[in-house]
């Protein structure tokens, strides 16, 4: 399973405006989360079209998702429980990290181990 990484703040930017997210972000809002609350995003999209990744809200809070490009469904929306954010730097960290997490998990290895 091949997976693309799209740059976070390209991404940030299309989820505030970008036209063909519009779904994206109406199930985004319809869980409490409007699109002007994103401070950092980023995601990972398989070949099925499923997509995971993280959002940094301007309060500072980490949310997970995954959402279904096919059936343009919110499968899941959580807070992430990191120890005591409290400065939008720490949320950053906190979701480079995640992000980072998330990828390695993600990643397929290379054929013959590289």
């Amino acid at each position: 399973m091949n997976h693309y990484r799209k740059d976070v703040l390209e991404f940030t930017q299309d989820l505030r405006t970008n036209s063909l997210l519009a779904k994206f972000r109406a199930a985004l809002s319809s869980n409490g989360f409007p699109a002007d609350e994103v401070l950092l995003a980023g995601y990972l999209e398989n070949e099925e079209g499923i997509v995971v990744g993280a959002i940094v809200s301007k309060d500072s809070v980490v949310h997970e998702f995954e959402y279904d490009h096919e059936t343009k469904k919110l499968n899941r929306f959580s807070k992430v429980k990191p120890s005591s954010i409290e400065t939008y730097i720490d949320a950053i960290h906190v979701a480079v990290e995640f992000f980072d997490e998330l990828f390695a998990k993600l990643r397929v290895p290379k054929k013959g181990g590289k």
